[in-house]
Formats: C-alpha cells, sequence, structure tokens
C-alpha cells in the first residue's frame, strides 16, 4: 500500500481509497508509513514525533479508516547524536522499520544503503490493541513501578499526568492537522520543572520556600533516568497482554523523559515546551481527568510559575 509521499521537512499521507479518513492529504511533519495487516485487519497509520528531549522519540499509530487511536511506542534514541531518520516502512510480520543516517561527514550512502541502524518495532496483535477503558488500574500500576525509598510525595501522580497521558488517554493521538502536524493529546510536560522551582522558590517571592523538598525531587527525577532502559523499545512482545505492554511503554517513556526534566531544572532557564503547549491543558480533559496527586498540584501552583 503506497501511501506516503516525502519532502524534506514534511509527509503527507494520500488516502483516497481509505474510508471514514475525512482527508486524502494531511502534513504529518515526520517520517509515516502504513503497515496493511492483510484483510482480516485495517491498516495501521504509523508515525513518528518528538518527544522533550529530540533524542527520544514516540512512535504514534492510527487504526484505519476509523482513525482509531493506539498506544504510542517508544523509539531507540539515536546512536549518534548526528542522525536523522531517513526512511520508515513496513518489514512483514506485523513489525515497522526506522533507519538511521547519520549526517556528519557528508558522504552518500554506500551502495544505497544508508548508514547508521535499522530497527525493527513489532505493531500490536489484534488483542493488544486500543486503550483500557479505565486509566485508574494503569495509574496505580505505574505509582508501583515509580516508588521507592524517598518518593516524593504525590510524584508518581505529578508524573503520570505530565509526562505519560499519551499512554492513558484514550482520546489521542487524533488524525494529523495540516501544516501543524499531528495533534497529539499530550500532558504539560514543563509541570514538573515548574513544579520544581516553585518548592524551591523563596516564599516572599510567591515560591513554597522548601528548598530540602525541591532538592529531593530533583534527586527522584535523576533516580528515574538512570532506571531508562532499552528493554522495551522493540515494540510489543507477542505474550504480554494489553495492560502490561502499555504499563511497560509508559513508564521506560517516563524514565526517559525524568533526563530532560532534570536537566531543565538545573539550567534554571526556560521550560520545557512541546509545540503549541504553554500553561494551559491541552485538549478537552479537564484536571479531574488526571490523576488525583496531579490535580492538587495543579491547582497549587500559582500563575507566576507556568510558561505565559
Amino acid at each position: 500500500m503506497t501511501i506516503i509521499a516525502a519532502s524534506q521537512e514534511r509527509c503527507f499521507l494520500r488516502a483516497p481509497g481509505l474510508y471514514g479518513v475525512r482527508v486524502d492529504r494531511v502534513a504529518l511533519g515526520g517520517p509515516a508509513v502504513v503497515a496493511d495487516h492483510g484483510e482480516w485487519f485495517d491498516p495501521v497509520l504509523c508515525y513518528l514525533s518528538s518527544s522533550i528531549d529530540d533524542t527520544e522519540l514516540l512512535m504514534y499509530s492510527l487504526e484505519l479508516p476509523g482513525a482509531v487511536p493506539g498506544v504510542p511506542l517508544p523509539v531507540p534514541a539515536p546512536s549518534d547524536p548526528d542522525t536523522v531518520v531517513q526512511q520508515l516502512h513496513t518489514h512483514g510480520d506485523d513489525r515497522v522499520r526506522w533507519v538511521e543516517r547519520i549526517c556528519h561527514g557528508g558522504g552518500e550512502p554506500d551502495n544505497g544503503r544508508p548508514y547508521g541502524r535499522s530497527v525493527l518495532l513489532r505493531l500490536p496483535s489484534a488483542k493488544q490493541r486500543g486503550y483500557p477503558a479505565d486509566p485508574e488500574p494503569l495509574w496505580d500500576r505505574l505509582r508501583a513501578a515509580l516508588d521507592g525509598p524517598n518518593t516524593p510525595e504525590d510524584g508518581p501522580d505529578l508524573m503520570i499526568g505530565a509526562v505519560a497521558r499519551p499512554f492513558w488517554d484514550g482520546s489521542g493521538p487524533a488524525m494529523p492537522d495540516g501544516a501543524n502536524g499531528p495533534r497529539i493529546a499530550r500532558g504539560p510536560w514543563w509541570f514538573p520543572v515548574a513544579w520544581y522551582r516553585f518548592l524551591a522558590g523563596p516564599a516572599d517571592q510567591g515560591g513554597a520556600g522548601r528548598p530540602a523538598e525541591a532538592a529531593a525531587w530533583l534527586r527522584w527525577l535523576d533516580r528515574l533516568a538512570a532506571e531508562a532502559g532499552d528493554a522495551d523499545d522493540r515494540g510489543w512482545a507477542p505474550h504480554w497482554d494489553r495492560e502490561e505492554g502499555i504499563e511497560r511503554f509508559a513508564r521506560t517513556h517516563l524514565r526517559r523523559q525524568a533526563r530532560s526534566l532534570a536537566a531543565a531544572c538545573r539550567t534554571g532557564g526556560s521550560l520545557p515546551l512541546l509545540g503549541d503547549y504553554r500553561g494551559k491543558l491541552q485538549g478537552t480533559l479537564p484536571v479531574t481527568a488526571y490523576p488525583p496527586g496531579f490535580a492538587r498540584a495543579w491547582r497549587r501552583l500559582p500563575d507566576r510559575f507556568r510558561p505565559a
């Protein structure tokens, strides 16, 4: 199924024969492919999108033609800082391949083959697809995975709400939206850094005046970042049930993003932002739809610590 038209900056989805897709030309903002699961399953659109740190990616998916969202897959960090994802295509057996191209040196691919790694990601089976109807059991599993010695009060809830929303919010990702790229229902990625600065801020300047708690928060982010690994960045294992796979992917993503959040806490510069995400909650979810600890912190954070 040939559906990709590539340019230097964007790829486009062309799907005039896929009923239920409301557009036939959509800017994706990055590499994409449609994996055809055969006559018994609808094809799946897979596309890559940056996370907080541009060296970490998520692969989003939509079942066509109904544009039903799927849980994203964490993608391995590039093997070299000077790489780009050159291509994305199917590889059979319900797997998607993405290829890195090393940019430095200015050379051409050797004999038509790209430089860098070729990484295979296994897509979910029919039983593994979709989101749970109730996110709270997933939150419980993630709380247990993120807990440990000296875990800050409400720390897991705050990270689950700020960073892991793509794994528990079944309303997204949405169909890519024109030149602005995919409309992905993300959480406010900047919030853990803003919370750290609130805790560390002097009370006479609107902060909490609790530097010891701020330091403990930063140590916890460092611990999460140190636990990040590559065990779950090759897609779905055939023996996982849906809940186990989602929890594994969300946990991998949370730990990877903790590294960037900890670095932003230390710099004291601008808050880490993603796309048009500023000081508000994106999408239609009210704060009451987030984990309770996140909602408490969200209501408490003064406006001066939020992005303009």
